[in-house]
């Protein structure tokens, strides 16, 4: 007889059979799940997905498993997968409504999709749940940074990404976009010491992130810190690719149109020509190691790039209307956002700059409420698409110095190997006592700089001047200080710059003019600079004087006269014929008025351009003379003295023409002095 099971028995080995089932299914999954990580590890993340999409619709799913297919999903970053994984991460929060992962995950795929008020309400989800959550908190950042970013005047949406950003850098220090962007956001509010501190953090980990430098420049830039600035911005750019940096040194954003063309059609070393040309004109201290209006250039794309850049469409700050107004006319006073229209069509941003008569309006719309602002295509706006296109750009760099007002001529003679530049200066003395400090000051800095016709830097010195001699000067009542500074340098067309500062740097002196030399290199005959000068010291003149041989004169910068004075000028004369009899040549002085009634001013100005070209035979002159003369030397000079008591007051130009009757080559040069005017009293 064969003995039957009992009921116990029964429940027993159906409880046997599914934890054996269990067990088998466990172990199937674990086996999946390990070859599904070893197939992302080489790269194949379809097979992975293969590997666990059964399971994760099995009744033993758990939250890991739904989290885990759903990053694989969202991880081959295409519309259709981002689908699928909201679809089985939504079935997953069903299953599991409180589980952080399947959360975060199916918040994340939000995030991506742009489909942000979901992706906002799982964050903040996570966070009712674990307040220190460390990837909530950063995308919750991320979110709030980027409403900012499309409306920009609303800083307390700023404010909140930067404590969610705060709070992700206190957990995960290595987060390299949540630190930048919590260093940002706090330059933006006005905290500039925590950005330096938070940008200093990110650096000591990553020491190859530009943005961290280059918002360190920002600063340094604001603070009047150009050095600095400099240097950091330096930096950050070596980090870059090749073609990034070549958007910092493209000027297309800045040329008009006629330039445009030329630069675009230009070779790449035509270009680089172009780019530092353009920057040396602008440059607003040559003899400062630093061109500050470059420096200004780089601190706007930096800006531009960190306030405006968009992912759609994908346009660097610089690309947007916004970017070419702030990189060409810098920050505005102010903006102002408003919702256009009756019905909703587009957010406008309205930039204004300056105040009165001189300010200017630019106007932005967001027609598509996407973050990219451009300007109306309506004819009202016309103009600030013409601005953006054709206008010069406009620098906001103020000088830290008082500007104190001085005269500089540059007179070139030729030697033997090399050419002997002098630079004759004369400075309202007035305005160095009142500017520049004289009883406190120690010393004075005084900086030349020489450049060549396309700009580039040839020499450059730095000496220190003692304060006493000005000071001295001071005191006996003289108008102006003199200064005479020499320097043999190759025979070259010269621009040159020279400035004066004081050790409190309160003020400056700058001036700038230029020298040709190449003309001594040739056989043919040629002139040096006039030198024009006086013989009779006069107070603040000790110091300029300027000697040629056994000769010595007193420069006269400005070449300005008073009614009693002759105009006294020395000239060298180069490369004459000597045959036996020696040489036989001409010399004529003309003098032509600038001031003479004519019925434009651009007929004045016309007329003294031809004069000091060497067209003054076109006009007739006040005073004109031809001396002969003969000479046994190649080189002579001469030193003339010229009445011009029966002159008015105000400007001239003097020619002087040499002819040699033996070669017949005729040489000119010219000068610009005037004549002062007689106040009643006498002075």
């Amino acid at each position: 007889m064969t003995r039957g099971l009992r009921p116990k028995h029964f429940a027993v080995a159906a409880l046997a059979a599914t934890l054996l089932a269990a067990c088998a299914h466990g172990g199937d999954l674990d086996s999946r799940l390990r070859r599904a990580d070893a197939a992302v590890a080489r790269g194949d993340t379809a097979r992975a997905i293969q590997l666990l999409t059964g399971p994760v619709h099995s009744d033993g799913a758990t939250p890991v498993l739904y989290a885990r297919v759903g990053r694989l999903y969202c991880s081959r970053n295409t519309i259709v997968d981002r689908l699928r994984a909201q679809t089985i991460l939504e079935e997953g929060l069903r299953r599991f409504p409180d589980d952080i992962g399947i959360l975060m995950e199916l918040g994340k795929t939000y995030y991506l999709q742009t489909f942000h008020p979901d992706a906002e309400r799982c964050f903040k989800r996570v966070l009712a749940m674990d307040a220190g959550h460390c990837d909530a908190h950063y995308y919750l950042g991320r979110n709030w940074f980027r409403k900012w970013r499309h409306i920009q005047v609303y800083s307390e949406y700023l404010a909140s990404a930067r404590e969610h950003f705060r709070r992700t850098t206190q957990c995960d220090r290595d987060n390299r976009d949540a630190l930048y962007k919590f260093a940002f956001s706090c330059y933006v509010l006005g905290d500039s010491t925590e950005a330096i501190r938070a940008c200093e953090s990110l650096l000591a980990r990553y020491s190859d992130a530009p943005e961290a430098s280059f918002l360190l420049g920002v600063i340094a830039f604001e603070h009047d810190d150009f050095d600095e600035a400099v240097a950091r911005f330096n930096s950050s750019l070596l980090l870059l690719s090749a073609e990034e940096r070549e958007s910092f040194a493209d000027i297309a954003l800045l040329l008009n149109e006629e330039q445009l063309e030329e630069y675009e059609y230009a070779t790449e070393a035509i270009r680089r020509d172009m780019q530092r040309i353009f920057w040396a004109e602008r440059n607003p201290d040559p003899t400062s190691r630093v061109n500050v209006r470059y420096v200004e250039h780089v601190y706007r794309m930096v800006l531009t790039d960190a306030f405006y850049q968009l992912k759609r469409p994908a346009l660097r700050g610089w690309e947007t209307e916004r970017g070419k107004a702030l990189v060409k006319f810098g920050r505005p006073a102010a903006i102002r956002t408003t919702l256009e229209g009756q019905f909703l069509s587009g957010r406008k941003e309205i930039w204004k700059y300056g105040s009165g008569e001189l300010g200017f309006t630019f106007v932005f719309m967001d027609e598509f409420l996407n973050g990219n602002y451009m300007v109306p295509m309506d004819y009202r706006y016309s103009s600030i698409a013409q601005a953006l296109n054709l206008d010069e750009p406009v620098s906001s760099y103020v000088s830290p110095y008082e500007s104190v007002p001085g005269v500089l001529d540059v007179f070139s003679f030729r030697d033997r190997s090399s050419t002997s530049v002098y630079l004759a200066l004369k400075i309202d003395m007035d305005s160095l006592e009142y500017h520049m400090n004289l009883d406190g000051a120690g010393s004075f800095v005084a900086r030349t700089s020489f450049f060549d016709r396309e700009w580039r830097q040839t020499f450059y010195y730095e000496d220190t001047l003692s304060a006493e001699p000005i000071r001295r000067e001071s005191d006996t009542g003289a108008p102006w200080y003199y200064l005479v500074k020499g320097y043999d340098l190759p025979f070259d067309f010269h621009r040159v710059a020279f400035s004066l500062v004081d050790d409190t740097e309160r003020g400056q002196a700058l001036v700038q003019a230029e020298t040709n030399t190449l003309s001594y290199l040739s056989d043919s005959l040629a002139l040096s600079d006039i030198l024009l000068y006086r013989l009779a010291q006069t107070p603040g003149s000790q110091g300029a004087v300027i000697r040629r041989g056994d000769k010595q004169f007193l420069a006269n910068p400005g070449g300005a006269y008073s009614q009693a004075e002759k105009l006294l000028l020395y000239v060298e004369i180069y490369n004459l014929r000597v045959p036996g009899s020696g040489a036989d040549y001409d010399i004529t002085y003309s003098i032509y008025d600038l001031t003479a009634d004519s019925p434009t001013g651009w007929a004045r100005l016309t007329k003294g351009l031809k004069s000091m070209m060497g067209f003054g035979s076109e006009s007739d002159p006040v005073i004109s003379q031809t001396l002969e003369r003969k000479s046994f030397r190649h080189q002579s000079s001469e030193e003339l003295a010229i009445d011009i008591g029966a002159l008015r007051a105000g400007g001239y130009v003097l020619t002087v023409a040499v002819h040699d009757r033996i070669s017949g080559e005729t040489a000119r040069r010219s000068a610009a002095f005037t004549k002062e005017i007689v106040l009643q009293d006498g002075r």
